[in-house]
């Protein structure tokens, strides 16, 4: 059993509330049909860190109700921090976000869980739209062997594994989303692999969206065959280092509107 031992929420200590780490950017949420986020830090009391990391982040499972001031309807797990506080620190990230009603994809309490998408459902215009939401992450390659999180490679296998994957569920979404952690730190482009890996994703998978993660900063957008592939979204909520180089005080919500004439 992982200790009860961790700091408590940090809306006892001061005046802020669990309002506060969003400023002035909830009516923006609080306008959105549905808010999908990465979250990169584990959700638990455990107080025995992975060995060997630089950082190691947790978050006291009392402040999940900052995720639901912001109205948030999905968080991906897949990221190099969701192990930060071990296999029992996941273990309860999961359980707690079960207890709250927040859907996951990308970890789990077993593989299928981890690699099994997100179902979740969007109204817009007064339609109904189902959505497949999946997340995985390419790094770190040490979590690699850790098999209830949904973690890949740029082989050929895993885009076999992958396209079986995602074409095989025999209810088809209206919209399929992939959200990966992907790249390094702070770096302006993506990579030739990344790239080809996206379009694959779209070409051989049906992905409608590529939600890519990682840079800390806003990398480029692309329209692909009419596809979005957001290859970096930047973070929005965070007290990293700012590097005037890279711009990481800079933050983006990502908007996306469906068409009302499609399927």
């Amino acid at each position: 059993m992982c200790p009860t031992t961790s700091a408590p929420p940090w809306t006892c200590k001061d005046m802020r509330n669990f309002k506060s780490p969003w400023g002035n950017s909830l009516p923006l949420f609080h306008s959105a049909n549905l808010n999908l986020i990465n979250l990169e830090t584990a959700v638990t009391t455990c107080a025995k860190p992975w060995p060997g990391k630089t950082f190691s982040y947790r978050m006291h499972p009392a402040n999940l109700q900052c995720l639901r001031e912001a109205h948030i309807d999905y968080v991906s797990l897949a990221n190099n921090h969701t192990l930060d506080y071990g296999e029992e620190g996941l273990l309860e990230t999961v359980k707690k976000l079960k207890g709250s009603n927040i859907p996951f994809a990308g970890a789990g309490v077993s593989p299928e869980e981890a690699q099994q998408p997100a179902v979740l459902g969007l109204k817009d215009e007064g339609k109904n739209y189902s959505m497949h939401v999946y997340s995985c992450a390419d790094h770190p390659t040490e979590w690699f062997n850790v098999p209830n999180l949904h973690s890949i490679d740029y082989s050929s296998a895993t885009r076999e594994r992958l396209k079986q994957l995602l074409m095989s569920n025999a209810i088809k979404p209206d919209l399929k989303i992939f959200s990966v952690h992907w790249g390094p730190n702070y770096s302006w482009a993506p990579s030739d692999d990344i790239r080809s890996l996206a379009h694959f994703l779209v070409d051989e998978c049906a992905v409608d969206i590529v939600h890519g993660h990682s840079s800390h900063h806003v990398q480029g957008v692309e329209v692909y065959k009419g596809k979005l592939i957001i290859y970096g979204c930047g973070d929005f909520v965070d007290d990293y280092a700012l590097h005037a180089e890279y711009r990481n005080d800079l933050s983006a919500v990502w908007r996306v509107g469906t068409d009302q004439d499609c399927a």
